[in-house]
């Protein structure tokens, strides 16, 4: 079964205490899978491409995962103070200079004057950037004399390949269940987003009338199928777009203008059309308009059905002309005249 929550582990023990945290039934919805870097990434497009809502992941490989913009909410796995305490420990009893080197979104956290105080024997920060060459930098910081590490994934494996031990900057079990955690509150939300997305778009295609929403810089943020039949542009070509691409109609430039239209009748191809515009607005905030649009010809004809159903059902005058009492010539005339409008199924204004 597809999971809606993909955690990508960068290394083996938090693939592991990620495995055993994911037993409690109640993460039924999460995968696990290891992968570190452009590995880790490809993952989590697989994911994406399979079902997964929320990546989970941490250090190098969030960041890288990030800032691809897959679509959708990526979690970081951070370090408590603890899971450093800890680290800094193991890399302390070594003794000698340390060079704890990692990508920022690790080590950004870190308050250097308690880590001086912490930290007995000499030490070194080193901020990885995005595109740094990790073997370089590990290879700058053992020519000046740091020949032990503390860093994450990525540079505990260079560290290993050029032969300077390095102590793996863990992320423990409760910043694991914490990020997992985090990653299901989102998904709840977003399943519930989706379900009254899909209920709005629901009656929003089933009214008899166009809605069109644009937001403050005139991208079409809805357009529904009544639209597309009036209109003749489709949902896919108009939906995200500018709504320049209807420039050819008659109330674009008041719409850009944020003015309210009430009513306007135009005529599009055969059609007789009508358009409303809403402003959304806040204070001085324009946020975009709703434009409501319908087909003059279609209201008449429902307005008739409606008129023809009430009849059925008894909502029928129950005085007729004979019934007007009078003596004048002028009154007579008038009744004539309401005859013949009478003879004609539009509404008249008395």
């Amino acid at each position: 079964m597809k999971k809606e929550i993909l955690l990508v582990a960068p290394y083996e023990q938090m693939y592991a205490s990620a495995m055993r945290i994911i037993r409690d039934p109640k993460y039924l919805a999460v995968d696990v899978v290891r992968g570190d870097l452009a590995e880790g990434l490809a993952l989590a497009i697989n994911g994406v491409e399979s079902r997964a809502r929320v990546i989970i992941s941490r250090g190098g490989t969030y960041r890288l995962i990030k800032q691809a913009n897959i679509g959708i909410p990526v979690v970081e796995i951070r370090s408590s103070p603890f899971d450093l305490i800890e680290s800094l420990s193991l890399a302390m009893e070594r003794g000698g200079p340390l060079a704890i080197v990692a990508y920022s979104n690790i080590i950004n956290k870190y308050d250097e004057k308690f880590l001086k105080k912490l930290i007995k024997t000499e030490f070194t920060i080193v901020n990885l950037a995005e595109g740094d060459d990790v073997k370089n930098v590990i290879a700058s910081c053992a020519a000046l004399g740091y020949t032990t590490f503390l860093g994450d994934a990525v540079v505990k494996s260079v560290c290993d390949l050029l032969g300077y031990t390095c102590y793996l900057q863990e992320s423990g079990s409760s910043a694991i269940q914490a990020a997992i955690d985090e990653a299901l509150r989102i998904s709840s939300s977003l399943k519930q987003e989706r379900e009254f997305s899909r209920r709005l778009r629901a009656v929003i295609d089933f009214v008899h009338d166009g809605i069109i929403a644009v937001d403050g810089s005139g991208r079409v943020i809805l357009f529904n199928a009544i639209a597309d039949n009036l209109l003749g542009v489709k949902q896919e070509q108009i939906q995200g777009a500018s709504i320049e691409m209807l420039a050819g109609l008659p109330f674009i430039q008041d719409l850009k203008a944020g003015e309210p239209i009430v009513d306007r009748t135009f005529r599009h191809g055969s059609r007789l059309l009508s358009v409303s515009t809403i402003p959304v607005s806040m204070e001085n905030d324009f946020f975009g308009s709703v434009l409501i649009i319908r087909d003059v010809q279609e209201l008449q004809a429902y307005e008739q059905k409606l008129r023809v159903a009430l009849s059925d059902k008894g909502f029928v005058a129950r005085s007729t002309f004979e019934s007007i009492v009078y003596k004048s010539g002028e009154i007579a005339h008038c009744i004539s005249i309401a005859k013949k409008f009478s003879q004609y199924n539009a509404s008249l204004l008395i």
